[in-house]
């Protein structure tokens, strides 16, 4: 058996543009966007936890006039639940039109394929939501022209096997994102 050595430099490669950047010249550049797109999971927050300095950066975002939308691959939610977390988490109200999730994705996406699609669901609230909002129909038995796999905290293995039987018939199997493992969270 061979092993080989893997040397980890002790100190971050940092570029030389980097080295004499300020915190004041961070908060310019910040300052000097039009817009925002915010990640939500591990960059707004981390499970239920607000990370350090999202609320006063929400704060100056929402009284600076900048546009902005709140962005996530994750399709359990809604976008009305996902207002209401960050209300919750920071006591800062936004319209849930400035939530865009990739489960209303996979429904535009779904959409653009064909309407009224028959959809079997491995997933939560959020995916569900989008998918009947958008025209189309959940089934859960017998045949579909969609599976549609998203977040849930509910996997169930007869269900997964269930849609397994519906793409083998014909149905086209889609994942809301290329994630490979669902988050984990160490607290």
């Amino acid at each position: 058996m061979t092993t080989t050595n893997i040397k980890v430099p002790k100190q971050a490669v940092v570029p030389q543009h980097f080295e004499k950047t300020t915190i004041e010249d961070i908060r310019q550049n910040v300052q000097s966007k039009k817009g925002y797109i915010l990640d939500m999971d591990g960059v707004i927050y981390h499970g239920d936890h607000m990370l350090p300095g999202v609320d006063k950066f929400l704060g100056w975002l929402m009284n600076s006039g900048k546009k902005f939308i709140f962005l996530t691959n994750s399709s359990e939610r809604t976008p009305e639940q996902l207002s209401a977390k960050i209300h919750r988490l920071t006591g800062h109200t936004f319209s849930p039109k400035l939530f865009h999730t990739c489960a209303l994705s996979t429904a535009r996406f779904i959409s653009g394929q064909m309407s009224s699609a028959r959809v079997f669901v491995i997933g939560g609230d959020g995916l569900r939501t989008a998918l009947v909002d958008d025209g189309h129909v959940i089934v859960e038995e017998g045949d579909a022209d969609f599976v549609a796999v998203g977040e849930t905290p509910n996997y169930d293995f007869n269900r997964i096997i269930q849609a397994a039987e519906i793409v083998r018939r014909g149905a086209k199997l889609i994942g809301t994102n290329k994630d490979i493992r669902d988050r984990v969270f160490f607290f």
